[in-house]
Order: structure tokens, then sequence, then C-alpha cells
């Protein structure tokens, strides 16, 4: 057990999670902001008191918080484009950043099976991912520490990285995307959109606008091709939501059984289909996308293309 735990065992409800079913747990009462202090989410402790937020978890009524680790915020409010200045300044932000944070009731970490949906404070949702391989979980991609503090009233799962409210289906988020400009292209040439909307969850491996220009002319000409372009679209996609904390070496169904992907890790990350990840995990509400280097092609139509 860490130095903290020690630390903070005789003051806060420590939940060891032993199996993902089974917790020991210890029983002291502490306050919401004074645990979230002690274990060291000053940050978040901060921002919640900024927000005047506090009463919220003094009301009696049980609450799950998805607590980001202190480092995770400068990093990851730089990849939304704001500061922590910019953050403080914009209170509706603030108020709906924190509240996709927490969730009505106690939640454990083995309540969070694979792909299970919860509806935050704020009205998002957010799912949870269960890797079997390597028994992590995740939430929106971010993984769930296995040690989890309660207080009181609430029950705290350390994450990883800062949760960002999702805005958007997997075409929506495709189409507001500079860089996906010409997938978007092609998903509108093929009448692809119905299915990326209706499928729930999925994972798509976007080809960004400079994978594509790989392939020079032949984009125009694929476009002439309908039939042919939705088959490599399509090859792109995966049933199920698998972020980058999921991926081991193995090959992934399609929606066409006969077509694979190949998935491989070395030590640059993993590849798909060779094809190396520009940008990961980025959540939406029916699934995931990552930004990919090349266009995958499936073997059945490299002779058409």
């Amino acid at each position: 057990m860490s130095p903290l735990l020690l630390h903070i065992l005789p003051l806060a409800v420590v939940c060891l999670c032993m199996t993902s079913v089974q917790c020991r747990t210890t029983y002291t009462p502490l306050s919401t902001l004074d645990a979230l202090d002690k274990t060291r989410h000053h940050t978040l402790a901060e921002l919640i008191r900024y927000a005047n937020l506090t009463s919220l978890f003094d009301k009696g009524d049980n609450y799950t918080i998805f607590a980001p680790e202190d480092r995770a915020f400068q990093t990851d409010l730089a990849g939304l484009g704001l500061t922590m200045a910019q953050l403080k300044a914009d209170p509706q932000l603030l108020t709906q950043i924190l509240s996709y944070h927490v969730l009505a009731g106690t939640h454990p970490r083995s309540e969070m099976w694979n792909e299970r949906t919860f509806t935050t404070l704020n009205g998002a949702i957010v799912r949870t991912n269960h890797y079997v391989f390597n028994n992590y979980y995740f939430v929106d991609g971010a993984q769930i520490s296995s040690q989890s503090v309660a207080t009181n009233n609430t029950l705290i799962h350390t994450i990883r990285h800062v949760l960002a409210p999702i805005n958007g289906s997997v075409y929506d988020t495709i189409a507001a995307d500079p860089e996906l400009s010409t997938l978007k292209a092609a998903i509108d040439a093929t009448g692809l959109q119905g299915f990326l909307a209706d499928q729930n969850p999925i994972t798509i491996f976007a080809p960004t606008n400079d994978a594509f220009a790989l392939l020079g002319n032949k984009v125009q000409d694929l476009l002439g091709k309908p039939d042919v372009l939705k088959d490599i679209l399509t090859y792109h996609v995966i049933p199920g939501g698998l972020y980058r904390g999921g991926m081991h070496d193995e090959t992934l169904h399609t929606f066409e059984e006969a077509d694979r992907l190949t998935l491989d890790r070395d030590r640059n990350g993993p590849k798909i289909d060779a094809a190396r990840f520009n940008t990961w995990d980025i959540s939406t509400e029916n699934g995931v996308i990552h930004k990919i280097s090349a266009v995958l092609v499936p073997d059945a139509v490299k002779g058409q293309i």
C-alpha cells in the first residue's frame, strides 16, 4: 500500500478492489472536499470550490466522482484549447465539465462493466469499459484506478485524464473536424451517415486528409465507385468501443465477417493494418474515433483501386 493511503486510512474510507467484484472497506467519516485534498486531487477540489459547488456534496445525497489526477489538468485542458484561467473565467463551462465527472449514487468499479453507460449530473452520457485481457477499467477512455476512496456520501475514483463532455455522434464528430473533411466527403458520397449513427457502440479508425492524400488521384476515382468506396469505409469500423488502453495484438472483426483488421503493438505503440495512430480516444455518443495515418483497404477490393 502506498504511503499516501497509509496516511489517509484512519481518516477516510479506502476501498481496495482485490478482484473485479470484491472490495475491502474501512469506514470513517470525512467530507468530500477534504477527501479530495487528502488524496492529492487539489486541482479538482479547488475548481469545485471556485464554482461554488461544495454544497452539492453536503446535502446527504450519494454521489460517485471521477477525480482526474492533478497532472492531467494542464495537458488535457490544453488539448481542449483551454487554460485554467479561461476555464475559471467561464462559469457555465466550468460547471458543465465538473458535473460531467459526477454520477448520482455510489457506483464501485465492479459495476462499470464493458459498454455500460451512466448519466452524469450534467445530463450527458459516459461509457465505461472493462477489458478482460488486462482487467483494466475505463470511463470515456480514461483509466480508473483500482483504489477508491469513500466519504460518508461519495465514492471517489481516481482517473488518469480530464473527461470532456461529448457532443454528437461519430458522424457529427467527423463532420466537425477539419482534419477529417475528406473522410466526411467519402461518407456522404456512400450514404453511410445512417450506418454510423445507428450502430452503438462502434470504433472507427479514421484516415486523416493527409492519409487520403497518399492515394493521390485514386481518391477521385473512388468517389466515382461508391460501392467500392463503401466497402473500404466500412472496413474501418468495428463493433464495440475499443480505447487505446484495451489494445493488444489481435485480429478485429469488422461488420463483414470475412474482413479482419490486424492490430499489432510494438515499442512505438499499436498499428492497425500497419497504419500508425495520430490521435487517440475521441469519445462520441455512440463510440470512439482514432485518427490514423493511412487508408485501410480490404483484400477483396485491392484490385479495384
